[in-house]
C-alpha cells in the first residue's frame, strides 16, 4: 500500500501585492547595515524578513484610494527604529512618494530619528529629499509641491499641534496633488499624545454612562489633527510602533481602526524571542495574562465589528 504522508514541512507560498517588487532602496540599505560592526549577520537577516513581512500587510497601491492601519509592538529596546528604518526603505521601493515619521513629543528624539534616517536612506538610497533637517522642524515650503520628479519625500516631525498644523496646512495647499500620492504615516511610539484620550478626562465621582460618538466628535487636539492629515490623503497608510499596545486597543474609540497588529522579533543583541504572531502572541505579550486577555478580546472584537 502506498505511504500516506501525514504532514507536509512545506507550504505553498501565497502571493502577495509586492512580489516583483525590485527592492532598490532596501538592497542599500540592507548593504549599509552588513558594512557596520555592530550589526551582526542574523541581526541584518531578521530585519529583512520582518520588514518584508510589515510591507506586505499594506494594501495593493494600485487602488484608486484606500486607508490601511496597522500596528506594530516591540519590546523595549528593541530595534523599532530599525526595524520602521526598513520599512520606509521598502516603502519607497513598492512606491510610496511621502513618508511621515512622527518620532515623539521632544527636539532630541525627532532630532536623533532625522540624523538616523538621513544617514541609512537619505545619503545612500535613490532619489530622497527630506522637507526638514537635523537641526529645523518642517516649516511649509516656499514651493509646497515637491512631487513633479520622481522620488520620495521625508518628513520627520515632532508629535506636537503646532508642528502637525503646519503638516495638515501644508497637504491642503497642495489642492489635491496628494489625491494619486500614496503616504505613509510612521507613527513612533504610538501610545504617546496619539491617542485620543477625551474620555478619561472628566470628574472620577461622575457615574454617568460616557457618550463615545460624543467623545470620537470631539477629539484631544493631536487626535484631531493627525485624524486630519490621514483624511487629506485618500491613499494613505500608517503604521503605530509601540512597546505598550493597551491604549492604542483598548481606549474605544480610537482614530485608526486598526486592521492588523504585528508582534516584532527584537533584532539587537540585548533583547530576544520567538517570532510569534496571531491570538496566543497577544495573549502571551503581557506578563499580566488578565491584561494580554483582554488586549486580544478586544482587538477580536473590533476586527469583527467591521
Amino acid at each position: 500500500m502506498p505511504e500516506v504522508i501525514k504532514h507536509l514541512s512545506v507550504r505553498p507560498k501565497i502571493r502577495n501585492w509586492t512580489d516583483g517588487t525590485k527592492w532598490t532602496n532596501w538592497d542599500l540599505h540592507e548593504a549599509f547595515l552588513r558594512s557596520q560592526p555592530r550589526w551582526k549577520p542574523h541581526q541584518v537577516d531578521l530585519l529583512r524578513d520582518e520588514s518584508l513581512k510589515i510591507i506586505g500587510k499594506t494594501l495593493d497601491l494600485r487602488r484608486s484610494e484606500f486607508q490601511c492601519r496597522g500596528l506594530v509592538v516591540g519590546y523595549v529596546q528593541s530595534g523599532k527604529t530599525a526595524n520602521f528604518t526598513a520599512v520606509a526603505a521598502r516603502a519607497a521601493d513598492v512606491g510610496y512618494r511621502l513618508v511621515i515619521v512622527l518620532s515623539g513629543v521632544h527636539d532630541s528624539l525627532r532630532n536623533q530619528t532625522q540624523v538616523r534616517l538621513n544617514r541609512e536612506l537619505v545619503e545612500i538610497g535613490v532619489n530622497w529629499q527630506s522637507l526638514t533637517t537635523e537641526t529645523l522642524d518642517f516649516e511649509i515650503p516656499v514651493n509646497p509641491d515637491g512631487f513633479e520628479s520622481t522620488g520620495t519625500v521625508l518628513i520627520v516631525v515632532k508629535k506636537i499641534c503646532p508642528v502637525l498644523r503646519k503638516v495638515s496646512e501644508w497637504i491642503h495647499r497642495l489642492n489635491g496633488r496628494l489625491d494619486n500620492i500614496p503616504v505613509l504615516i510612521i507613527d513612533d511610539e504610538a501610545d504617546q499624545a496619539s491617542v485620543n484620550t477625551r474620555g478619561n478626562r472628566r470628574d472620577p465621582d461622575d457615574q454617568e454612562p460616557l457618550d463615545l460618538d460624543a467623545i470620537d466628535g470631539n477629539p484631544t487636539e493631536t487626535n484631531r489633527l493627525i485624524r486630519e492629515i490621514l483624511g487629506r490623503t485618500p491613499k494613505s497608510t500608517y503604521i503605530g510602533y509601540t512597546a505598550t499596545p493597551f491604549a492604542n486597543i483598548l481606549i474605544d474609540p480610537d482614530a485608526y481602526d486598526m486592521r492588523w497588529v504585528r508582534i516584532c522579533s527584537p533584532v539587537t543583541s540585548w533583547c530576544s524571542c520567538l517570532v510569534r504572531t496571531g491570538t496566543q502572541a497577544l495573549r502571551s505579550y503581557s506578563v499580566f495574562p488578565q491584561m494580554g486577555a483582554m488586549f486580544c478580546e478586544s482587538w477580536s472584537q473590533r476586527t469583527l465589528r467591521r
